[in-house]
């Protein structure tokens, strides 16, 4: 039965036996990464605030993004099963919690690189380019993809199934171009500045880019799955990887950090 603002010749073919296969696979997976993000956040949390008695907004970004991840992966498989009607709140409501994690995320990733950046001014204003960059997606794909999946016309279904695999390769591109972004920096501004130290970080993420940006690809190639639903289970799955990898990143970053400052406090 359809729900608000689903046009009378709504179609929703009902999902195969393999694709049912690959999303429960990809549920169970889910949950599993979740379990495991989450430990990850309680303690980075619980330090956090050992340290200032506050919330700072790396931990306020984690929460968020771990949060709709889980409710993204939860809702998108009740619509599977059929426990939830499509309607316009629907896939309305499922941008909206992409948009917190594509946000989130990006802007996580901006703020690692803003740790070493020595620079307030360009720290910010890397900040408000990828926030307004990803805002922009984020609005196009609002336009096209609600009227595609409530199949309002023919038109905005080919318009999605090309911009949306064009989204997801900008996506690729700005999530590269952070991680190469912040290795530059620490090749060129520490590693070379004689911090050694930071050798650890760099070959770190040099293995953890490759890793992100292969859950890119991932996704991407799974989009010519006859059944978008299955694909859009995938996204919470990779954002959580994505997640964890931050997160191990930071912690990393964070203990160098206090191992540099604690021995410029002992020279001086």
């Amino acid at each position: 039965m359809g729900g608000t603002l689903v046009p009378p010749w709504y179609y929703e073919a009902p999902p195969r036996l393999t694709d049912m296969f690959l999303a429960t696979f990809i549920w169970g997976f889910t949950i599993a990464v979740a379990a495991f993000s989450c430990t990850k956040a309680v303690q980075q949390t619980y330090r956090s605030w050992t340290r200032s008695h506050r919330l700072n907004a790396y931990i306020v970004m984690v929460w968020l993004e771990w949060t709709t991840c889980l409710a993204t992966t939860a809702t998108s498989w009740l619509f599977l099963e059929n426990f939830i009607n499509p309607s316009v709140w629907y896939f309305t409501g499922m941008l909206c919690m992409w948009t917190i994690q594509t946000q989130c995320l990006t802007q996580i990733m901006a703020n690692r690189i803003a740790l070493i950046m020595y620079n307030p001014d360009r720290a910010k204003k890397l900040k408000w380019a990828v926030g307004i960059s990803i805002g922009l997606i984020n609005i196009s794909v609002f336009c096209i993809w609600v009227p595609a999946r409530l199949q309002i016309n023919p038109t905005y279904i080919r318009a999605n199934h090309i911009w949306d695999r064009v989204e997801k390769c900008i996506f690729l591109v700005i999530d590269g171009f952070l991680n190469i972004y912040f290795m530059y920096l620490i090749r060129t501004k520490l590693v070379a500045n004689g911090l050694v130290k930071y050798k650890l970080v760099y070959r770190f993420n040099l293995v953890m880019v490759v890793f992100s940006l292969s859950l890119d690809v991932l996704v991407i190639g799974l989009m010519s799955l006859p059944d978008d639903d299955v694909y859009v289970q995938l996204h919470p799955a990779a954002y959580l990887i994505k997640l964890h990898i931050e997160m191990n990143i930071a912690e990393l970053l964070g203990k160098v950090l206090r191992m540099s400052n604690h021995r410029r406090n002992s020279l001086a």
